[in-house]
């Protein structure tokens, strides 16, 4: 589709198309939409208008039963007369065409039916419709607590029809309180879906004819608009075509311009006015660029020249410049070598000065430790002589205690000494009481007691001289012990007086050493601190010989950046005289 024509036919028919289209489908969907609601308004209401008519019906059947009890209340008749005349009254009693009432009690007790008259008396609470609903019970639900407005629907079939179809049927109950009675009437509501049907029909009918009105006049406006998008894409086209047909190259490839000639006033008018403006100013252009080309050519000419001359003397330069260039990064380089070298030098000078520090640091606390130690050998030194002294003390009371126990050892003698000659003189008086006869009884039991006191006493004595012996045979052996830790301890003692001079000769040594590191460290500080002026010197020649490099390198690069420059501008003025042979070329096949 490269014709604007076309384009423009295209656009209105769209257009128009979509419009009429849209419009139409909006109409449509209005119709149908109508037609539901309108339906629906129906069904709405002849439902409401049965119910309005039954409910009527059943207020009224309630009223002959109440003129009844009424009767029965003022005494003209017994209760059992006045139900009887109710129900001959609902028996009777009809509306419409098959219109007729019924009643039940509350407990379900059918009490008077016109047409199921052998059901008259049954309980009938039990019965459900096919889909399952207690329509009984809902009616009697529906009277006494007026569920759903006192109305019930169920299916039942009807009894003329024995096809076993099922038909709605719309009921309304209403309480009789005084009697418990439940009357009821209802009607099959398929009459108004068949009133609804009928309608929907005559719906259907129009809006059949509505939609082929709407496809007609879519199409018919269509085709109208067909026809005046033809005469307006024509109208709007032709000027434009003559504006093309006086802008065009023939087969040689030469352009020939003529100027337009239209009369319209409006847009395309001004457009063919706007384009002979341009050609007269193409025209111009064309005649000041055709002198142009001819004065860029004999200047790109002379431009080449000038650069082949420029190219040769950069050249030259450009050698020395290299030659310039690697004696400074050779330069460079060995100071860089040299500047890594002392660093590393540096490096090693301070890790000497680390170790120097942390060997000052370890003799120092060696130094503490030392004095430390000579003060533990002297608090032992202190210790042992108070040690030896109550060693010599304890030897002291060892001695006594010998002395006193060979003393208690003769006492115990005595005593054994004593106690036998008691037994004795006990066992002689004894015999002398026996001697005696009556006499001597109580002299015998004296002498006897003497006897027993005289052994206890020399067991005993036995007892204490056994334990004085082995109190004996202890402290010997505990006076030879201590005689001879007494001679360790005095070896002891030799030793740690030997230890104590040895670590006052390590205290001199220590003290010594430290002076010794101290100085060592101090001509370390001072390598060191040369050690840093040396290296910030080399560094300042290297970072020197650096950058005397780099600058040979950026003269070295611009000036191979200036050769590239001039070899780009001979190239560009080769390529500029080319271009202007060219735009001369190209100018001469305009036809003006």
């Amino acid at each position: 589709m490269k014709k604007i024509s076309h384009k423009i036919l295209l656009a209105i028919i769209l257009t128009s198309f979509i419009l009429t289209t849209g419009f139409g489908m909006y109409n449509i969907s209005y119709m149908i939409n109508n037609h539901r609601n309108e339906l629906k308004l129906l069904r709405e209401s002849l439902l409401d208008d049965y119910d309005i008519m039954i409910k009527n019906q059943v207020e009224t059947a309630v009223s002959l039963i109440e003129y009844s009890h009424n009767q029965y209340r003022l005494g003209n008749i017994t209760q059992n007369e006045a139900k009887e005349q109710s129900k001959r009254l609902i028996r009777t009693l009809k509306y419409g065409e098959e219109g007729y009432f019924w009643i039940d009690d509350t407990k379900g007790v059918l009490i008077e039916h016109p047409v199921a008259i052998q059901a008259i008396g049954t309980n009938r609470i039990g019965i459900e419709d096919p889909n399952g609903v207690k329509l009984i019970q809902n009616i009697i639900d529906s009277g006494v607590n007026k569920t759903n407005d006192g109305f019930t629907e169920y299916m039942w079939e009807k009894p003329d029809d024995n096809s076993g179809e099922l038909y709605i049927k719309r009921a309304y109950s209403q309480l009789f309180e005084p009697w418990d009675w439940i009357i009821s009437t209802g009607n099959y509501i398929d009459s108004i879906e068949n009133i609804v049907q009928i309608r929907q029909e005559e719906y259907t009918s129009a809006l059949k004819l509505s939609i082929i009105v709407t496809v007609l006049f879519v199409l018919f406006s269509s085709i109208l608009t067909l026809i005046i998008a033809i005469v307006l894409s024509r109208k709007i086209t032709k000027p434009i075509v003559e504006m093309v047909n006086n802008i065009k190259k023939d087969e040689d490839g030469n352009i020939s311009i003529k100027e337009i000639n239209i009369q319209s006033k409006d847009e395309i008018g001004q457009l063919a006015m706007a384009i002979n403006t341009m050609i007269e100013q193409v025209k111009h252009f064309i005649e000041e660029t055709k002198q142009i080309s001819d004065n860029v050519v004999d200047y790109s000419q002379g431009l080449s020249n000038v650069a082949e001359e420029s190219t040769a003397s950069i050249e030259g330069v450009s050698r020395a410049m290299e030659e310039l260039t690697q004696g400074v990064a050779e330069q460079a380089s060995a100071t860089q070598n040299g500047s890594e070298t002392l660093n590393t030098l540096a490096n090693e000078i301070n890790t000497v000065v680390e170790i120097t520090n942390n060997l000052r640091n370890y003799i120092i606390g060696a130094d503490k430790s030392g004095q430390m130690g000579l003060q533990a050998v002297t608090n032992l030194q202190d210790s042992f002589s108070i040690y030896n002294d109550k060693s010599n003390h304890l030897t002291k009371g060892i001695e006594i205690l010998v002395y006193k126990s060979e003393s208690i050892g003769t006492i115990i003698e005595a005593i054994q000494g004593i106690a036998a000659q008691t037994n004795l003189l006990a066992l002689n008086a004894s015999i002398e009481a026996a001697r005696a006869g009556e006499a001597g009884k109580g002299f015998a039991v004296v002498a006897d007691e003497i006897r027993k006191l005289a052994e206890g006493t020399a067991q005993s004595t036995k007892q204490i001289g056994d334990m004085v012996n082995d109190i004996q045979a202890q402290v010997i052996n505990l006076t030879n012990n201590l005689g001879e830790t007494k001679i360790l301890f005095d070896k002891v003692d030799e030793s740690i007086l030997h230890t104590g001079n040895a670590f006052g000769t390590i205290e001199d040594a220590v003290k010594n050493t430290i002076s010794e590191v101290d100085k060592l460290l101090d001509n370390t500080n001072k390598i060191n601190s040369r050690k840093d002026l040396v290296v910030k010197v080399i560094e300042d020649i290297s970072a020197t010989a650096e950058e005397s490099a780099a600058s040979s390198e950026e003269i070295s690069a611009s000036l191979e950046e200036q050769t590239r420059s001039i070899d780009e501008i001979s190239t560009t003025a080769t390529e500029l005289q080319h271009i202007s042979t060219t735009l001369q070329s190209v100018i001469s096949k305009f036809k003006l």
